[in-house]
């Protein structure tokens, strides 16, 4: 018997089969890397083509949903989240050649708060009522009313980390408000480290004008209401009404003076104090003057406080208990010709001033502006 050769033989077939064996895990493996591949392919073209149907149907409902981004936390000042709710309207809205589609928002600088220098670029186009608040921080924030109707709540914000060199525009959002109020008239002020916004909510249905184009009272009820704020732009709605009158107020200017809160109020030209212990519910006290209204108030020095308002430009005058005043000589900013300049907002920047104010050329002669 060679049992050598029966050795090889048997080695060889041996080899043999581990090759084979080889080749067919070897196969496998490829089927296996294949398969990979083409579930991979597959799943990429799936993910590519849902895409694309999400982005189609995205088209067809219109504006993302506001509240789910654009949200600026007002901590990150280089955030560049801020943004509109809705691209501007190319035409007036309001159907109203005097309302705020044709307003724009500029500032003034002072040295004293007295003597304001008007700067001529235009800050805020197509936006009206422009309100100024200063945070601890040294963040600027104006809120206006949104003439081009960019802003759910029709009311929208800029906001300076440069003591009011460069703004970033962008819509307010009010959770808890009613969808179908329309807000107007913005004014803030600083509380417990939060900014509250007030605001004038009007009746749903527009009041008929007079032959003057003043809105005529119908017996419906003109509501201040107010919302709260940690970063200025996301805000929740408080409950009930700061205020409430059958008259056609507008134009809130809240201030505290004192242990005493008070809210300035306009009736076309006159301007009406109310007061409140709280801040929450304000009552009437009395008329503070009849020629010179849409006021802004702010604290000097000495405990006094200057009121700025509309009356031939921008006028002032100062108060220590917030209902008797004595009006400044002159004039804080003089108006062109041709021009109604009106909402003064003044903040103080260390011994500087800036002042944020409404420009606007009337259509026709409807009075005073409001």
């Amino acid at each position: 018997m060679n049992i050598s050769g029966e050795f090889g033989a048997q080695k060889k077939g041996a080899n043999e089969a581990r090759v084979e064996v080889n080749q067919t895990k070897m196969k496998n493996v490829k089927k296996i890397v294949t398969a990979i591949i083409l579930l991979t392919i597959t799943f990429l073209l799936a993910a590519g083509a849902s895409s694309c149907l999400n982005t189609q149907k995205s088209g067809e409902r219109g504006p993302a949903d506001p509240t789910k981004k654009q949200r600026d936390t007002g901590k990150n000042k280089n955030s560049s989240a801020l943004a509109f709710d809705y691209e501007p309207a190319t035409d007036d809205p309001f159907n109203d050649p005097n309302g705020p589609f044709f307003h724009k928002v500029y500032k003034a600088t002072s040295n004293d708060g007295l003597n304001f220098i008007r700067e001529n670029q235009v800050l805020l186009d197509k936006a009206s009522v422009p309100d100024a608040v200063r945070t601890k921080e040294g963040r600027i924030f104006v809120y206006a009313v949104d003439g081009a109707k960019r802003s759910k709540t029709g009311i929208m914000v800029a906001i300076s980390d440069d003591n009011g060199k460069t703004f970033r525009q962008g819509s307010i959002r009010i959770i808890g408000k009613d969808e179908i109020e329309p807000l107007a008239d913005p004014q803030a002020i600083l509380t417990d480290d939060k900014i509250r916004l007030f605001y004038v909510v009007f009746p749903k249905t527009k009041p008929p004008l007079d032959a003057s184009g003043r809105p005529i009272p119908t017996g419906d009820k003109i509501k201040i209401k107010s919302a709260l704020s940690e970063d200025g732009v996301n805000f929740q709605e408080e409950p009930g009404s700061r205020y409430e009158t059958t008259e056609i107020v507008t134009d809130p200017d809240v201030i505290k003076i004192g242990a005493n809160w008070f809210m300035y109020l306009s009736l076309g030209t006159r301007l009406i104090a109310t007061s409140s212990s709280d801040g929450k519910s304000f009552k009437t006290e009395k008329t503070i003057r009849e020629n010179g209204s849409v006021s802004k108030t702010v604290p000097i020095e000495n405990q006094k406080y200057r009121q700025f308002f509309c009356k031939g430009g921008i006028s002032s005058a100062v108060t220590t208990d917030g209902l008797n005043w004595v009006d400044d000589s002159g004039v804080r900013l003089k108006v062109e010709q041709g021009e109604i300049v009106c909402d003064p907002s003044p903040v103080r920047i260390g011994e500087e001033w800036i002042m944020f104010f409404k420009s606007a050329v009337p259509a026709s002669p409807k009075g005073p502006p409001q």
